[in-house]
């Protein structure tokens, strides 16, 4: 998120649209905020206490490494502004995802109509192999392959540790990211 931030900065200054009366871009104690006219977008660290003092939407990149504790201290900042929303982004994580794993229950089982749930991920069942049902599962869980995304790039991943291409290529929560033994391999050794 934050080099979005700085991307921002760089493109509107870059494109000669930085107006030093309407914008402003922050850097102090930890923080960094873009300004423009009346909307800001503020990077806060993930932890408990960032998040005092601020009121407005509130958008969560990685949310599968967010704590509880750190959620909840962060849901507060909505309830004071007007039509505030939050947003969560991901790819899959664990077990261990605790926040991602209750919102994406909620939202699956439909308890909160105020709730969009938007998910791209392949089969969970996926063999992870370099099959033509393995592309369709990288396919699902990236619909930009071939447009943004490059087939090559994910290619390029492939010899990474399983589970890191199951959470990170395939949106497909697992176990436990870094396990000591490969499941895939454990399940070869059945018999």
């Amino acid at each position: 998120m934050l080099l979005l931030l700085y991307q921002a900065y760089d493109d509107l200054v870059a494109a000669g649209l930085w107006d030093e009366s309407t914008m402003k871009f922050y850097q102090s104690n930890g923080r960094q905020k873009l300004k423009i006219g009346k909307g800001s977008w503020t990077i806060l660290a993930a932890n408990k206490d960032a998040v005092r003092g601020f009121t407005g939407s509130l958008w969560i990149d990685e949310i599968r490494d967010v704590s509880s504790e750190s959620y909840s201290a962060a849901i507060p900042i909505t309830t004071s502004y007007p039509n505030a929303q939050i947003f969560v982004t991901s790819n899959a994580g664990s077990d261990h995802s605790t926040v991602l794993n209750e919102l994406r229950a909620n939202a699956l089982a439909f308890r909160d109509d105020s709730m969009g749930w938007f998910e791209w991920s392949a089969d969970p069942s996926i063999k992870f192999d370099n099959s033509p049902e393995f592309w369709l599962g990288v396919a699902q869980a990236n619909p930009s392959l071939g447009y943004t995304i490059n087939q090559r790039n994910i290619e390029a991943v492939l010899s990474d540790p399983e589970d890191i291409v199951r959470t990170e290529v395939l949106c497909i929560q697992v176990d436990t990211i870094n396990p000591v033994v490969n499941p895939s391999l454990w399940d070869q050794c059945k018999d």
